[in-house]
């Protein structure tokens, strides 16, 4: 039934009204599908028939109606919008990723009220809200999680870890002094003075040419084992650098400096062999394994397990710095003396500052194998001195009386003190425990090779 100029909500009222039966109205006024069996008889016969009448839902305004956004303090819409944010960090996905036709499309698929943001949205709540609750959280979990399960909150003199930024940050939070691995602070001076030598990484490119052309040819490791055995030395194999470690940089040179001529006439004998090192080149090798040499002593020397190793970084800074003057008096060629310089440039750069550094001065002052005389800085040396002074005195109370004080005072006062002034010894013993143990079996007294007093 369609009546022109009528509202359906007078039909609905009709309907609702006159037809009960037939249809049932929900609460906000659509018509509900419903089926009706009516029972009619054919004219041929008795039997009955079941026909259904179905009548369909009726359609409404709402779905053409643009539906309200989530207004901007909607907690919904933030949720989702964090969630969002979390899932491009988590994921590792660009910023660009909101800015995707099929994810916009995905997102009003699943909520139409949601309006998803631009990247730059993104990257601000990024940026603003979730990493600064992130480093609180990890704040927290560092200053309360960490030490105190371990029960060494109140033990913790510093912390030992590499150069990276996020070590330094996390010592940082932890309100922790940061102390940088000696070992791997050595190894960031040879690569600085590496990356500036163009000259010396083209004099290694040949040499590593040299390597693996011997590497992946057995006929030419057949003429070498040759050539080894016709000089009645070593049969020796060639060793090829790793780009992690400066070291093996040391062990290649050292290894083809050892094989020697055997080397030269191997090469001599191979079809499409790589051009072999020069005399002047050689000499260049020779002079830089003096210098490696130096730097990997000083990295045995603090890799030990079995002796306290703090105490020798003061003094090793200064016994490499001094073996590097000395042998830049022996050196003849331009290139091992050019080497020298960058060495010494990043030394000042990198190793000098440990010696400013507390905790590395009282170790250093309190090894009796070195006291005063590791430091290179005389300042640096008396600061140590009366950095430990103040340490011996928090532990040295000292009473004062009044002047009017009578002899018997006087005399209890003087007895007083030989129990400070023990009290005080056995202070500086335990903080000498604290810095440099000493085996009771076998007293180990590190000879310093590269230390020159």
């Amino acid at each position: 039934m369609f009546i022109k100029h009528l509202k359906t909500t007078n039909l609905q009222k009709h309907i609702k009204r006159a037809h009960p039966e037939q249809v049932k109205i929900k609460k906000n006024g659509d018509i509900v599908e419903i089926e009706e069996e009516e029972t009619q008889t054919s004219d041929e016969g008795d039997s009955e028939q079941h026909i259904s009448k179905k009548i369909k839902k009726q359609s409404t305004i709402r779905p053409y109606v643009a539906r309200a956004s989530y207004v901007r303090s909607d907690l919904r819409r933030k949720k989702i919008t964090e969630q969002i944010a979390l899932m491009i960090a988590r994921d590792l996905q660009p910023f660009s990723f909101v800015e995707d036709e099929g994810f916009r499309s995905l997102l009003h698929t699943l909520d139409p009220n949601y309006i998803v943001p631009c990247s730059k949205t993104i990257k601000n709540i990024l940026r603003e809200d979730i990493f600064n609750n992130i480093i609180q959280s990890l704040k927290n979990t560092l200053d309360q999680g960490v030490a105190t399960e371990f029960g060494i909150k109140e033990k913790l003199i510093c912390l030992v870890t590499d150069n990276a930024a996020n070590c330094k940050l996390a010592c940082s939070l932890m309100h922790v002094p940061h102390l940088p691995c000696f070992a791997h602070t050595l190894n960031l001076v040879v690569g600085d003075a590496l990356s500036g030598a163009a000259q010396f990484n083209d004099l290694l490119v040949k040499v590593r040419n040299i390597v693996s052309f011997f590497k992946r040819s057995n006929v030419a490791m057949n003429f070498l084992r040759d050539e080894q055995k016709k000089s009645s030395s070593a049969e020796l194999k060639l060793l090829k650098d790793v780009n992690t470690r400066w070291n093996s940089i040391l062990t290649m040179i050292s290894r083809v400096i050892e094989i020697g001529d055997s080397l030269i006439l191997a090469l001599a004998k191979c079809a499409n062999a790589p051009p072999s090192l020069t005399a002047e080149e050689y000499d260049i090798l020779k002079e830089a394994i003096g210098i490696l040499k130096i730097f990997e002593d000083a990295t045995t020397q603090m890799s030990g397990e079995q002796y306290p190793t703090i105490s020798l970084i003061i003094p090793i800074v200064l016994g490499i710095h001094n073996k590097l003057v000395e042998v830049e008096q022996d050196v003849h060629t331009d290139l091992a003396k050019f080497f020298i310089r960058l060495l010494k440039e990043s030394i000042v750069k990198r190793l000098f500052p440990y010696e400013q550094r507390n905790t590395l001065q009282l170790a250093s002052l309190l090894d009796p194998r070195v006291k005063k005389l590791g430091f290179k800085s005389p300042e640096n040396a008396n600061q140590a001195q009366d950095s430990l002074h103040s340490e011996v005195d928090k532990f040295d109370p000292r009473e004062t009386g009044t002047q009017d004080q009578d002899q018997e005072d006087k005399i209890a006062d003087w007895s007083g003190a030989e129990d400070n002034i023990a009290n005080a010894q056995l202070r500086i013993s335990e903080i000498s425990r604290n810095f440099c143990v000493v085996l009771n079996k076998s007293v180990r007294v590190c000879s310093f090779k590269i230390l020159c007093v």
